[in-house]
């Protein structure tokens, strides 16, 4: 039996960001890697994917569905790590340790995995079925005070396989982020 958690009031915060690889992806299941921390959120930000299709009949509405194509948006991280570079991006590490962007190279999917704080609680997330496009590249000189300028990811969720999009659940402190979402990457909730 589940414990009753008390719901929060507001939400604010986002921390312990966790990415995980789709190692395979046989065309009916997706599986996944060994995942990694991405330190340094600032921001997310997703809108929901998919219309709401209404049909209107005898004067009426007939039927309304929801079309969850899952969400699209930004995370805005400090500094992107090199595993998200190269295991995500595709970019490729040359002999020198230099990264090498090229412009038929694909990304690939991953799982993602954050922390959302609250007043009386925080709540875990893991959306599935994640992929990112490169980041824009901006900086700027240092004048009488330094400012950080953070990359910005765009990133699309899309439903998987068998049409999960996302999962979320008060936080259970035992865990680490990673194990917590490695775990339910390896052994999902059952509706």
């Amino acid at each position: 039996m589940v414990d009753t958690v008390v719901p929060n009031k507001v939400r604010f915060g986002l921390k312990d960001v966790v990415v995980i690889p789709v190692a395979t992806d046989d065309g009916s299941a997706l599986t996944y890697g060994t995942g990694f921390s991405q330190p340094g959120a600032v921001s997310l930000s997703l809108n929901a994917n998919g219309d709401k299709f209404t049909k209107f009949a005898d004067d009426g509405t007939l039927v309304s569905i929801d079309n969850n194509q899952g969400y699209a948006g930004n995370i805005t991280i400090t500094a992107i790590v090199d595993a998200f570079r190269e295991q995500v991006l595709g970019e490729v590490v040359d002999a020198n340790g230099g990264h090498l962007e090229k412009a038929d190279q694909q990304g690939h999917a991953f799982a993602l995995a954050f922390k959302i704080s609250g007043d009386k609680h925080n709540n875990r997330y893991l959306l599935y079925n994640v992929s990112a496009t490169r980041p824009d590249i901006a900086s700027a000189t240092k004048t009488a005070s330094i400012d950080s300028q953070d990359q910005e990811l765009p990133i699309t969720v899309a439903p998987d396989y068998d049409q999960k999009v996302k999962y979320d659940m008060p936080e259970d402190k035992t865990t680490t982020m990673l194990a917590w979402a490695t775990a339910q990457l390896t052994a999902p909730v059952e509706p």
